[in-house]
Order: structure tokens, then C-alpha cells, then sequence
């Protein structure tokens, strides 16, 4: 189901000045505009999610309208082009291959990154099944944030441990193997000597889950909730 945003919620007065026409035209009607303005939209989109804060759900839900209302114009055509999603794509795996910078400036900047990509793999979907350049750089985050320096930082362990619970039986559905490699992280930083109490604790937990098919057992939840 597409989420509906109001104007309010875009807050078109966030962005710069000069893409906020190109950002409403984009959200009304994708296909009025050329494919770089509509790569230029995306990258406006992704960098001012990634500013901190919660809007990486309203941006989220900007690219699963434009996504759409692009699949709708283009499902016609015989070759179609989905511009603004082939954009969204590359500013996405752009932002990632840049986030040990981003982290470096402020691991706020990171989170919200890694929380955008969870939301825009949920939500930008075709004929409701995921696309997998999305999926594939929601692992690449997973396997960041399961290796130092992410995992020495408790936040960053906490974000792993919850989007493991809400999202991880879907994504293990989707990629078992790269799921693997994320659970594989986990275990090696669990038998590290000098990894912290805390994070060695939450990353039992995960390990746990998966093996508990993705619901622990409540005695078992219990022990963690209670540690």
C-alpha cells in the first residue's frame, strides 16, 4: 500500500531552494521530468534523510510514491526506463561506499542511513516483492554494523539487534546466504577478548533468534529482557 504524505510531512521548505520544484513535480507526476533532474531529486532525497533525525521515514515514503507513480507510466511502455528509481539506486550505494566518512562526521548521520535503507527495502517494492539492489545494501549495512568499529559502539549494536528482530525472518527469506555472512559477524565478534559485556550480550541474542527460527522462545526472551 503506498503511503500517503501530505505537503506538511515533505516539508518542502527543508530541501534547498532550487530542487524543491523539481521535488514536488517529481512527487506529482515523475514523468514530466527528464532522467538526471529525476537522479538529481534522488540524491536530495537520500542525502536530507541522512541528516539525522526520523525523516528517513518521510523521505522513504517519498521514494515509494515517485517509485510508483514511475511503475504506473512506465508499465506501458515497451522499453521503460524507471529513472528515478535507477537514481535512487545509485545515490543509495553512493552514500554507502562513502560511510565510513559519513559515520567519521557523525554516527547520527550513519543510523539514519542504515534506518532508510530498512525503510525504503520495505516499502519501494514491485508488484509487492522487494528489489534486490536495496536488499543486498541492507546486508551490506547489516555486515557493517556487526564488525568494528560499528560493533564497539552500543547504539549501533542496538539498531543490529532490533532491525534483526522487526525485519530479520524476512531478509534471512530473501538471502539466506547473506543472512549467514551477517550471523557468521556476529559469532566472531562474540568470541573476541576484548569485545564489550554489553554488545557480546546483544549479539547472543541475535544469534539466538536466528537459530530460534526468528522468535525467541519467552523464557530465552526473558533472560535477555532481564540481563
Amino acid at each position: 500500500m503506498v503511503e500517503v504524505l501530505g505537503w506538511d510531512q515533505i516539508d518542502l521548505d527543508g530541501y534547498d531552494v532550487t530542487a524543491r520544484p523539481f521535488i514536488k513535480k517529481a512527487i506529482e507526476k515523475p514523468s514530466a521530468l527528464g532522467s538526471h533532474v529525476l537522479e538529481k531529486v534522488a540524491e536530495e532525497v537520500v542525502y536530507r534523510a541522512c541528516l539525522g533525525g526520523v525523516y528517513y521515514r518521510t523521505a522513504a515514503g517519498i521514494c515509494q510514491v515517485i517509485c510508483q507513480r514511475e511503475y504506473e507510466a512506465e508499465e506501458e511502455s515497451a522499453i521503460p526506463e524507471y529513472n528515478f528509481r535507477c537514481g535512487l539506486i545509485g545515490a543509495c550505494r553512493r552514500m554507502y561506499q562513502d560511510h565510513v566518512t559519513m559515520r567519521n562526521t557523525g554516527v547520527a548521520h550513519w543510523i539514519a542511513f542504515v534506518r532508510l535503507m530498512i525503510r525504503i527495502n520495505e516499502k519501494v517494492t514491485v508488484k509487492g516483492r522487494q528489489i534486490n539492489a536495496f536488499t543486498f545494501l541492507v546486508f551490506d549495512c547489516l555486515c557493517t554494523l556487526c564488525q568494528k568499529p560499528c560493533v564497539e559502539n552500543l547504539e549501533e549494536t542496538d539498531l543490529l539487534c532490533s532491525i534483526l528482530h522487526d525485519v530479520g525472518q524476512n531478509l534471512y527469506e530473501n538471502s539466506p546466504k547473506k543472512m549467514e555472512e551477517v550471523i557468521s559477524h556476529c559469532r566472531d565478534m562474540i568470541i573476541e577478548n576484548d569485545t564489550d559485556p554489553d554488545v557480546r550480550h546483544m549479539l547472543m541474542e541475535i544469534v539466538e533468534l536466528k537459530a530460534s527460527n526468528w522468535k525467541l522462545p519467552e523464557t530465552v526472551s526473558q533472560f535477555y529482557y532481564e540481563r
